[in-house]
């Protein structure tokens, strides 16, 4: 999967120039039929690039590739980055993060990917005018960092609360779902396992869905 990802970017880098050539045409005519190709073109290359990250997660995370964390600052950037997309779109993502949350040994990447895919999940379904909340709790007594993401759109069905988490699903929550891959959550889910942690999804009242992440701190893991 990894070699034939790596093997189609170059044929959709190709085909990105040739489109950004035909839309600088006169031919008005032709415009609708561009600018569909050019969002069909970026949608293969966003699934690409899910598809290559999630092959690296599989094959785990090398040594080389295990620093020391702040997961607040980590999560604190992603809350920003996100909240600036989600202005867009009329909805906001507010972050209430503990400060001092550290990790001894851990991939920066694959938590920041792990992070992003979760709140932009919630930021896709969130009604418009609503705030995505997201919540960091350094729990020492339990050695664990706990991570919420809640948001305020349809929820899922209780029988489907497991299978979001896999690769390809898509729930049909609203309207928004079928602008998804269905990778996001599964990338998500990797990384955190990967650092011996857990995800689970759980239905809110009256309405909405919260993903809650538990990672061990630095004393109770190590990547394997």
């Amino acid at each position: 999967m990894l070699r034939l990802s790596h093997e189609l970017r170059s044929p959709l880098a190709r085909l990105n120039v040739s489109l950004a050539l035909l839309s600088k045409s006169r031919d008005l005519s032709q415009a609708p039929i561009i600018s569909r190709m050019e969002q069909d073109v970026s949608r293969v290359d966003a699934l690409m690039s899910q598809l290559l990250t999630l092959s690296r997660l599989e094959s785990g995370i090398a040594g080389e590739q295990r620093t020391k964390v702040d997961l607040s600052l980590l999560v604190q950037e992603v809350v920003a980055d996100c909240d600036f997309e989600a202005h867009s779109l009329m909805k906001s993502v507010v972050g209430d993060l503990d400060s001092g949350a550290l990790l001894r040994s851990a991939d920066a990447e694959a938590l920041r990917s792990a992070c992003e895919n979760i709140i932009r999940n919630a930021v896709r379904f969130t009604d418009t005018g609503t705030a995505v909340r997201v919540q960091l709790r350094l729990q020492e007594a339990a050695r664990e960092i706990t991570i919420t993401v809640e948001d305020c759109g349809p929820g899922v069905p209780d029988e489907q609360l497991q299978t979001i988490f896999q690769p390809f699903v898509r729930v049909q929550r609203n309207a928004a779902a079928q602008e998804g891959i269905g990778l996001g959550l599964a990338i998500a889910t990797r990384a955190i396992h990967l650092h011996k942690g857990s995800v689970v999804a759980l239905n809110r009242k009256p309405k909405g869905l919260r993903v809650e992440v538990r990672l061990p701190t630095a004393d109770r893991y190590a990547i394997s």
